[in-house]
């Protein structure tokens, strides 16, 4: 199964350019929504509801792609599992987990707008290398805005999300990185 979602490299390049952008111009806000859904009680339920739904949808690629008879679709899944206990475990708030999700998706867009060009383990490496690239430059644009600071843990976080986001791709979707023909 071959993950897909763009009809040309560009419009890959462009939405992933427009996902980067949003991501450092809520930069500034996220920590004044976050303290609000959390004083009204309601921050970890909008965590806990982004990862069950984005559960679904691995658990729905999984299913369409047939890869739940192959013993590498559950190491993927106990390591994604363990990426998640440590990531808990090393966060400070309960809205820290959403940097995997966040460059889960990121991956992901990079992963489909960069097959038009390469494939195989170049496809795999760049787009992880981008992925952990934007991330530190994240935590470099928190670290200039007040209120806001720069954190190691963040980056290794973000790096992990964008890990976790190829395994899926990998294990999951069963996407070998084979390069688009478009």
């Amino acid at each position: 199964m071959q993950i897909r979602i763009f009809t040309s490299g560009l419009q890959g390049i462009l939405l992933t350019l427009v996902y980067v952008a949003l991501l450092f111009t809520t930069l500034p806000y996220t920590p004044y929504y976050a303290g609000r859904l959390s004083s009204m009680g309601y921050l970890e339920e909008a965590v806990a509801g982004m990862f069950i739904v984005s559960s679904l949808v691995v658990a729905r690629g999984a299913v369409r792609s047939g890869r739940l008879k192959y013993p590498s679709f559950w190491v993927t899944i106990v390591l994604l599992v363990m990426i998640y206990i440590f990531t808990e475990s090393v966060t400070q708030t309960y809205a820290e987990p959403l940097h995997l999700l966040t460059y889960g998706i990121l991956v992901f867009l990079i992963f489909s707008a960069a097959r038009f060009r390469l494939g195989g383990a170049q496809l795999f490496i760049l787009s992880v290398s981008l992925t952990a690239g934007i991330g530190v430059l994240d935590e470099i644009i928190q670290y200039c805005l007040p209120g806001r600071h720069f954190g190691w843990n963040d980056v290794v976080i973000n790096g992990l999300g964008g890990i976790a986001g190829l395994m899926i791709v990998r294990f999951i979707f069963g996407d070998t990185g084979k390069r688009c023909g478009c």
